[in-house]
């Protein structure tokens, strides 16, 4: 992630809000040490993958993007052009009141036979 932040430090402005896609709870909160006079959302996705059997994961369905500060009863003023454009790119999207509470509630379903593996194989 350090390396991820020097590459976007030359395009970081004032003005500029940042919205990290990344696993972990974490991200958050080290964007905000890097970026402190920033907007940093807290974020989430929720997509469709399935892995190939040469291991290759590929994407086929966005579900939802959900965004939103930690909690923001109504939809703040400076996300307007953002949700105007993902509503323009037909992206599935929800302005989160609150997203900190709202975001670790994924699910993963997958058809790959486990029961064929020992834990620590999977694991």
């Amino acid at each position: 992630m350090e390396e991820s932040i020097d590459d976007i430090k030359s395009f970081v402005n004032k003005d500029t809000v940042i919205i990290p896609l990344l696993n972990g709870i974490c991200a958050h909160d080290i964007l905000f040490k890097h970026f402190p006079i920033n907007k940093v959302l807290y974020a989430m996705i929720k997509i469709e993958a399935n892995m190939l059997e040469n291991g290759d994961v590929i994407t086929s369905n966005v579900f939802l993007l959900g965004l939103g500060e930690k909690y923001n009863p109504t939809t703040p003023t400076y996300l307007k052009p953002l949700c105007d454009v993902l509503t323009k790119a037909n992206i599935n999207y929800k302005v989160f009141d609150d997203i900190k509470d709202s975001k670790y509630d994924g699910m993963i379903i997958t058809g790959a036979p486990l029961e064929n593996f020992k834990y620590e194989e999977v694991a």
